[in-house]
């Protein structure tokens, strides 16, 4: 398999190895590809993004983090989730909805201007 692509059981399923792999796909949205190595050199897998993060393009060998003021509290996804309303992060790659917190009095005075 090449980059953005991955190794495929005879279903079409995604494997993390070459074991039972008949075939290579294009990892899907919410996915990256990964390089592995093995006994037989290297090779690729998709594997969901984790919780934090996201993908929405397929054959993607890389996971966005969500930004500040978002979260994803679950893997595979092709976007994040807004905080409500007059709450934010403080970092990306948030994984909870606890994770958003009442926005600083400056933050919010400028919302409220809106």
């Amino acid at each position: 398999c090449s980059e953005g692509s991955g190794v495929v059981d005879a279903e079409g399923g995604y494997l993390r190895s070459r074991v039972d792999a008949v075939g290579c796909e294009t990892c899907p949205s919410g996915t990256r590809s990964t390089a592995f190595t093995d006994l037989l050199g290297k090779n690729w897998q998709c594997e969901p993004c984790p919780a934090g993060f996201y993908q929405p393009n397929a054959s993607s060998s890389a996971c966005e983090p969500c930004l500040v003021g978002m979260y994803q509290d679950s893997s595979g996804q092709i976007a994040c989730i807004a905080c409500d309303a007059l709450t934010t992060t403080r970092y990306p790659a948030a994984v909870s909805s606890r994770q958003c917190n009442t926005c600083p009095a400056g933050l919010r005075d400028l919302w409220d201007q809106k």
